[in-house]
């Protein structure tokens, strides 16, 4: 493990940053704000294959999802994002939607971390 605090812990394993989030509560702008520049620290000028990992129900503040739609894709070549229940998966589909801009880099939604990072895998770049 390379970090890891109250919010969340990052590691990279085989060029890929796993990004595993551990608040079930709401995620706030400083939060959001937080993790970010924890991850920007670590891939130190490079994009990785990221996978975040999001346990038990989240929610965002209208400012955090803000942010992460500005600041939050830097570092990012190619993202897998996990909810666990249909609601978040839902709701992350209908953020992706609205914030993100899909040709800016592959991104794409899963309930399972094995089937994210074989989808991950599937993309030949470095990092």
């Amino acid at each position: 493990m390379i970090y890891k605090d109250e919010f969340h812990e990052i590691n990279i394993q085989n060029g890929i940053m796993i990004c595993r989030v551990h608040v079930e509560k709401t995620i706030t702008k400083d939060i959001a704000e937080h993790m970010i520049n924890q991850r920007l620290r670590i891939c130190n000028g490079k994009k990785f294959k990221t996978v975040l990992v999001y346990r038990g129900k989240v929610s965002f503040t209208r400012e955090a999802t803000k942010l992460l739609a500005a600041k939050g894709k830097e570092g990012i070549s190619v993202v897998a994002i996990i909810f666990p229940n249909l609601i978040n998966r839902t709701l992350g589909n209908f953020m992706l939607n609205t914030f993100y801009r899909r040709d800016e880099f592959p991104m794409k939604i899963f309930d399972n971390e094995v089937v994210a990072i074989e989808w991950i895998n599937s993309f030949d770049i470095e990092s």
